[in-house]
């Protein structure tokens, strides 16, 4: 079973448990038309080949759910590893960026009490 053909299988699964005659049928037309405008196997940067590749060896040794399972932790740590990047190199800018507002805040609030001492006069 290919990729195309599981997308279809889970389109008519969803008509058989929706119980309806006119609906699904627009479903699974629009389904058929999705397929073949945008068919799984043509776009590797969606499914990458090691996806499809480990999907079918699953579907043919019978451990589907062990090979998801795999695959879900697999693309979970590389998300994990992304999203560690990114706050690593984001935090030198927001240190940047409050030091900046505390210094505003300092200067803002400093300023008027210098002022006020400098127009006092000495009796």
């Amino acid at each position: 079973m290919t990729i195309d053909d599981a997308f279809f299988f889970a389109v008519y699964l969803s008509q058989v448990l929706l119980l309806s005659f006119y609906f699904p049928s627009r479903v699974l037309r629009r389904a058929r038309a999705l397929i073949e405008a945008y068919p799984p196997s043509d776009y590797p940067k969606l499914y990458p080949a090691i996806l499809t590749n480990m999907v079918a060896i699953g579907e043919k040794t019978g451990n589907l759910s062990q090979t998801l399972t795999y695959l879900g932790e697999m693309y979970e740590g590389e998300v994990d590893d992304l999203t560690k990047g990114l706050s690593s190199s984001i935090e030198p800018v927001l240190m940047v960026v409050m030091g900046l507002l505390v210094g505003i805040i300092a200067v803002s609030v400093i300023t008027p009490i210098y002022e006020i001492t400098q127009h006092l006069s000495p009796k």
